[in-house]
């Protein structure tokens, strides 16, 4: 099983959000060096098109990474302190499947959704549910082979909610699985087909799951790819 980031701790230390900011500043200082060149290029050859829309990619990767970095620090200094609510998870779901069919399929993806008859209640604190899984959405987005099935399986236990978001992509190593919901962690196992992420997705589920007093997790997948696992307990 993988490791749950949210057993390790629920702060990030000085030295840590140090590295995370610095690490933002070189995201940064490359999508504005990459922004610098085209702006160049464009104002010699006065040709728009293709150099405007590099220019597009890179504002709106720094907007998602401005934005992104500002929410994960608010989250880790966010007191838990909202009274719970209930939420059903198999709405939530089918309603991120419905509103991100036509982007998988574009990308050669299709999306298999497993959802009990009952409904699935679910005790939460807020309403960021349907942020944490559309992040896990995404990002196997990123990483599926095209021509293949991005699967949503739902398990319940005794006392919460099983999710599971899992795809065909490349195996991680043990290190991988454990690391996945860092800042900006990237592994050598997989390439990712799209890179206009923030870095920071897994890590804002991450702590979005913890907030509603749940465990999130990575494995292996039985026929190989990856599972990102969501427990949330049973309202």
């Amino acid at each position: 099983m993988g490791k749950d980031p949210d057993k390790d701790s629920s702060k990030i230390s000085t030295t840590e959000a140090k590295d995370i900011l610095a690490a933002a500043a070189h995201q940064l200082k490359g999508s504005l060096q990459r922004m610098e060149i085209n702006l160049e290029i464009l104002r010699r050859r006065n040709a728009a098109g293709e150099i405007v829309e590099a220019l597009e990619k890179d504002v709106k990767r720094l907007r998602l990474l401005v934005r992104d970095a500002i929410e994960y620090r608010l989250l880790d200094n966010e007191p838990q302190n909202s009274a719970p609510s209930v939420a059903d998870l198999s709405q939530i779901l089918e309603k991120l499947v419905a509103d991100n069919r036509r982007l998988f399929e574009r990308s050669a993806l299709s999306i298999k959704l497993a959802l009990p008859q009952e409904a699935m209640p679910a005790s939460v604190c807020g309403n960021e549910l349907e942020r944490v899984f559309d992040e896990l959405l995404q990002n196997a987005l990123k990483y599926a082979p095209e021509n293949t099935a991005v699967t949503i399986k739902t398990e319940r236990h005794i006392d919460s909610w099983l999710v599971e978001i899992c795809n065909d992509g490349p195996v991680l190593s043990d290190e991988e699985l454990q690391r996945i919901f860092e800042p900006f962690y990237k592994g050598e196992s997989a390439t990712p087909r799209r890179n206009d992420g923030s870095g920071l997705g897994l890590a804002i589920a991450g702590q979005l799951v913890h907030k509603n007093s749940g465990r999130i997790y990575a494995v292996s997948g039985n026929a190989g790819g990856l599972c990102v696992c969501v427990e949330l307990p049973l309202a």
